[in-house]
């Protein structure tokens, strides 16, 4: 990203901005919270004159590696300790936990937030909710924003692009992630167990004799996608395989343009296929996509979405799915991050949620619901990373 002082600087102040910045990524000047260089010391260090030094500075201020707090600077490029010196400067008890969503107008994001919102009340928190629209620099600046208002703490459902987790990672505050948690980041996150439920997505469409097979996700890295990994998981150890074409990937902001993808999808799709969507909306979509073809559910296409909404189970052909519970995953997610706030410690450990798969008619000619015999909240357990 650049910045607009970069540009004022020569070619030469601009090489030595980005040789300080790679050291204080290394930790060559110490921890985030600790004090960092005076301008005269970085004019001495980088032997530039002061009104260099001094928009250097400004430059890494933009890029929120460094913070002015009186006439001192203090390193900021990552989680800062309660206890650090910037951390007992900048302390505030404004009781208030920032939530990040990529989409607060779909009905999981909105669930979720609502959810959320009970549980940081409970606790004595209010919660402020802002969404990126799954847009990488907008999602950087609530996070940025969220620090500028004085929150203690965020909760997350992270964007989907390769430079998401770089940025938590540098991230100042304590955060845990929900739903999702970026390939390679570290932190706390709660998790539905997506590689099972998906797995169980495939030994259902094999226990009903389907012959061709189909995913429909975001875009995404398939490594960043467990749903699609725990699906071809399911289907490999039956001997079947996904091939390359039968799987489309979708921009995941609502568009026009996704009907039209998925028709020719569907369209080109050997017959009968039996698809697996990322999320409800976009099983929802393809059952629409279904009708206005004419092929039959779920005789000709079977079709199963993820997150269980209230509305999968109102649509006609009522939506196969996996469900969890959002008020869990929630609380779960609140608790975790009041206690980061408080001890001042961070772990990289998810907590998984355990789905059930619900069969309805869109993928079975005798649906039945399939719970489990164990009649309390879902099942939670965490992993150490």
């Amino acid at each position: 990203m650049t910045h607009e002082n970069d540009s004022s600087l020569s070619c030469r102040s601009r090489e030595e901005l980005r040789q300080l910045e790679k050291e204080i990524l290394s930790g060559a000047y110490g921890a985030p919270g600790d004090r960092f260089l005076s301008t005269r010391e970085v004019a001495e260090i980088r032997h530039v004159s002061l009104v260099t030094a001094q928009r250097i500075l400004v430059c890494l201020r933009e890029k929120r590696l460094i913070e002015l707090v009186g006439k001192t600077y203090f390193l900021c490029h990552g989680r800062v300790r309660p206890d650090s010196p910037l951390g007992r400067l900048t302390a505030r008890d404004t009781r208030i936990l920032g939530l990040h969503v990529t989409n607060i107008d779909t009905p999981f994001f909105s669930a979720l937030t609502k959810a959320a919102g009970r549980s940081a009340e409970a606790a004595g928190y209010r919660l402020l909710t802002a969404a990126s629209g799954y847009q990488h620099e907008r999602e950087r600046e609530i996070l940025n924003t969220f620090v500028d208002i004085g929150a203690a703490g965020v909760l997350t459902c992270p964007g989907i692009v390769s430079e998401t987790a770089a940025m938590y990672d540098r991230y100042r505050l304590p955060h845990v992630f929900l739903g999702r948690k970026p390939a390679q980041a570290f932190g706390e996150a709660v998790l539905a167990q997506n590689t099972h439920a998906s797995v169980r997505v495939a030994e259902h469409f094999l226990r009903e004799g389907y012959p061709h097979f189909a995913y429909v996700g975001l875009e995404m890295e398939s490594r960043q996608d467990p749903r699609l990994n725990g699906y071809l998981a399911g289907l490999s150890q039956a001997g079947y395989e996904l091939p390359p074409a039968h799987i489309l990937r979708v921009k995941a902001q609502s568009s026009d343009e996704i009907s039209d993808e998925l028709a020719a999808f569907a369209r080109r799709l050997p017959k009968p296929c039996a698809v697996f969507c990322f999320h409800d909306l976009l099983g929802m979509s393809l059952l629409q996509v279904c009708h206005q073809l004419k092929l039959s559910v779920p005789r000709t296409m079977a079709v199963a979405g993820f997150d269980n909404l209230p509305v999968s189970a109102m649509s006609t052909p009522s939506l196969t799915t996996v469900s969890y519970c959002i008020e869990d995953m929630a609380e779960t997610a609140v608790r975790l991050l009041i206690a980061q706030i408080e001890s001042g410690q961070e772990k990289d450990t998810s907590y998984y949620l355990e789905p059930s798969l619900i069969v309805r008619e869109s993928s079975s000619a005798a649906p039945v619901v399939q719970f489990r015999s164990l009649h309390t909240r879902d099942m939670l357990y965490k992993v150490s990373e």
